[in-house]
């Protein structure tokens, strides 16, 4: 791949007909979707290689906040001490629902990440103050490549909690927000997580 960027490139510096340069910046496209497949190949590969852990939820929150540009939008994380179980890559999920939140969200000025329901059902719950996601494409969202960006970010945060029985739905009002909703299955959440 880096070979063939590097010969385009050089080729891109020599040819100056405007129908040569259109075909570089063709293969240029096709190189860019190449890349993301692999990309998108090296993420989903990496689901479940390790066994499901205990994960502090405020800890794994603060850890992705500093992976993604925040700094305009306030996070809180009203969790406690509790802790989850799953898998490895719980991390990505919040890295892809922060991401989507700064890259669609552009009023968003809040992210809260909160514990919600009883002993019998709990559920993680990620939400923002933007202008929410419309109703037709609550469940779009979920489908590789949809979107604006790569198209797989919320696929692969779904498929990811998949593995330890986790589901993933959006279940904000537009107008005032996204929101995120993790149902935990029994057994995979304790209120004191150290």
């Amino acid at each position: 791949m880096t070979a063939i960027v590097g010969y385009n490139e050089l080729i891109g510096m020599m040819i100056e007909d405007p129908k040569l340069v259109s075909y570089l910046e063709k293969e240029r496209a096709a190189i860019g979707r190449i890349r993301r497949q692999f990309q998108f190949a090296k993420e989903y590969q990496n689901i479940a290689v390790e066994p499901p852990r205990w994960q502090n939820i405020r800890n794994l929150v603060f850890r992705v906040a500093e992976t993604v540009d925040v700094k305009n939008v306030r996070l809180t994380a009203d969790t406690g001490n509790a802790a989850v179980l799953a898998d490895a890559g719980l991390d990505k999920v919040f890295f892809y629902i922060f991401e989507n939140t700064l890259r669609h969200g552009s009023t968003a000025t809040e992210i809260r990440v909160l514990v919600t329901g009883d002993a019998s059902r709990r559920h993680l719950v990620v939400e923002d103050n933007g202008p929410g996601i419309p109703e037709g494409e609550k469940e779009k969202i979920f489908e590789r490549g949809y979107g604006k960006g790569t198209g797989w970010g919320l696929f692969i945060a779904r498929e990811i909690l998949a593995v330890t029985g986790m589901t993933l739905k959006e279940c904000g009002t537009e107008g005032t927000g996204a929101r995120f909703e993790i149902e935990l299955p029994p057994g995979h959440f304790r209120e004191n997580g150290e």
